[in-house]
């Protein structure tokens, strides 16, 4: 409904003004011994800020008692794999955020451009606290662009959304909101009221680029992605593609 919402709104087109933050997970087969995904998260994919500490921290334990772990290298520090995802993620904000700018028409540096804001929707409640704050900190820290949290009910309580230009604002004279990221609206339970189902239709109708849309979101879901691990699934989709069909059903 809320898809249909917006394809049928003043705005369809911010239909297709996506951010994609996901979260491949694979685990282990035992008959196999191979990695298998087991889900592709499109909404809320959380610790990206864990797993860059968490590979620091491997190697600060590797190199600090690298004298325990005998010889072939094995105290070798630099073998532990590490990504910045921080940054990747911080990046992927600060440049939708600049992409918003140009769109409303911003000068580069202007003063406009730099109130625009990153809206995180959290829970009530949320206990993901840290993984959330350290995006929020190093946004802020190397890109100079601010995030603000709030949840669904909040949001429906406090933001305004301009009907004539879809311009969406955290309260009345406050900033625009350049990106709305999902860290909530995943399950039922996110959704008490009609308040936080009001609040997800103005966010979705909202100029904003979306993490992510309602539409991205549904491509995500399990039901989706166990239909395409089906035999044959993969084939309606790309029928001209068979052999790669068959090289991603291997890593199902």
């Amino acid at each position: 409904a809320i898809y249909d919402a917006v394809l049928s709104g003043p705005r369809p087109e911010v239909a297709n003004r996506n951010l994609a933050i996901n979260r491949s997970d694979y685990m282990l087969d035992g008959a196999t011994q191979r990695l298998l995904q087991v889900e592709l998260n499109t909404i809320s994919s959380s610790f990206g800020a864990q797993s860059t500490l968490m590979s620091q921290m491997h190697r600060q334990v590797v190199g600090k008692f690298a004298h325990f772990l005998g010889e072939a290298g094995r105290g070798d520090a630099s073998r532990v794999p590490h990504h910045d995802t921080i940054g990747d993620i911080v990046e992927a904000f600060a440049t939708a955020v600049a992409e918003y700018a140009k769109l409303r028409g911003f000068a580069a540096g202007s003063a406009e451009a730099a109130q625009s804001v990153v809206l995180m929707v959290v829970q009530d409640g949320e206990r993901n606290i840290l993984d959330q704050r350290i995006l929020e900190q190093e946004l802020w820290t190397r890109h100079g662009v601010r995030m603000a949290r709030k949840t669904l009910r909040q949001l429906r309580e406090e933001a305004l959304l301009n009907e004539s230009d879809g311009v969406l604002r955290l309260r009345e004279g406050g900033p625009e909101v350049a990106v709305t990221y999902l860290r909530a609206g995943y399950s039922p339970d996110d959704y008490e009221t009609s308040a936080e189902w009001e609040a997800r239709v103005m966010l979705e109708q909202s100029q904003a680029f979306k993490c992510p849309s309602i539409g991205y979101q549904l491509a995500g879901a399990k039901k989706v992605q166990q239909f395409l691990a089906e035999e044959n699934a993969l084939e309606k989709l790309v029928p001209t593609r068979p052999e790669e069909c068959a090289q991603l059903r291997k890593c199902f």
